[in-house]
């Protein structure tokens, strides 16, 4: 390798690693390898994890005046595995995560319904966002499954979270309507 390249190379990794050492000063948890579990819904926490509730969009939409669209789906069960299977995250590898879509309501769901997987992370890059499955009859759930790669500027005490929004695919154009946007999230600290 040319002695230039070598250079900007090991300048690159170094500012990396500089900032994540700031970082992880600041962000310093005391269990590395924690896990957290929101919903929107009406879902108990897990009892190793630590429960927060977000806010309903049902209900803002309900008080905007705009129209509610079907209330019965939900994203529940998360879980998170890192690509060594030693239940530490680290920079640079591959995770796993999953969520059940289940439909809690007293109708079937017939239009595509599906979860779109997030990251609050920027360097957290989840290739397959979209899952879908073609129907779900009330009281059935779907397990739907991703891959992610946390990135090399994610540092040691950073705390990424997964969030799983319920939608449909096409839903606009459907006599049904398109799901209540219901969320769950599940969090885990990189080691």
């Amino acid at each position: 390798m040319h002695p230039l390249f070598r250079t900007i190379a090991a300048t690159l990794a170094l500012s990396g690693l500089v900032a994540c050492a700031e970082n992880s000063a600041v962000n310093a948890k005391a269990d590395a390898s924690s896990t957290a579990w929101s919903d929107t819904g009406g879902e108990a926490a897990p009892s190793d994890a630590t429960w927060e509730a977000d806010d309903d969009p049902s209900l803002d939409a309900a008080e905007g005046g705009a129209e509610v669209g079907y209330d019965g789906l939900r994203p529940v069960h998360p879980d998170v595995v890192s690509d060594s299977d030693d239940e530490l995250y680290r920079a640079g590898e591959v995770v796993y995560i999953a969520f059940d879509l289940e439909n809690t309501g007293d109708a079937d769901y017939l239009h595509h319904p599906g979860l779109v997987l997030t990251s609050d992370h920027p360097d957290v890059e989840i290739p397959e966002a979209d899952q879908w499955v073609e129907a779900l009859d009330a009281g059935e759930r779907s397990t739907m499954e991703w891959w992610a790669v946390v990135g090399p500027m994610v540092c040691t005490g950073d705390e990424v979270r997964f969030t799983a929004t319920v939608t449909a695919r096409g839903c606009e154009d459907t006599d049904e309507g398109c799901p209540v946007a219901h969320s769950a999230s599940i969090a885990v600290v990189i080691d």
